[in-house]
């Protein structure tokens, strides 16, 4: 195969998948997503590290996301993996990170 001169060639190929950054958002462990995107990231750092840019193409993918939201009113000084109180009388608790693709159980 003939390949034009200036043409874009690598001629290795590493291809880095976060798989289970969408799974951890569906089962909505947000902590989860966190570390899985982190290291996804580390992934990445690591294969830069031991590949040489002239011959390697890395791909990185995580399929897809969902977005996060903070929730309530919490303290500046909370974790935010944490949990914070809704108050009231019926002393609901929920995540102070909220994920959009978490069912509503409002009617």
């Amino acid at each position: 195969m003939l390949i034009p001169e200036g043409t874009f060639y690598k001629t290795k190929t590493v291809l880095l998948l976060g798989g289970r950054i969408d799974n951890a958002h569906h089962e909505t462990k947000a902590y989860l997503a966190l570390a899985d995107t982190e290291a996804l990231h580390l992934a990445v750092e690591k294969a830069v590290e031991m590949t040489d840019e002239e011959d390697t193409l890395i791909a990185v993918t995580a399929d897809h996301s969902h977005v996060f939201t903070m929730g309530g009113y919490t303290k500046l000084t909370s974790d935010i993996l944490g949990m914070f109180s809704m108050g009231g009388c019926n002393k609901l608790t929920s995540d102070i990170l909220n994920q959009i693709c978490r069912v509503s159980n409002t009617h």
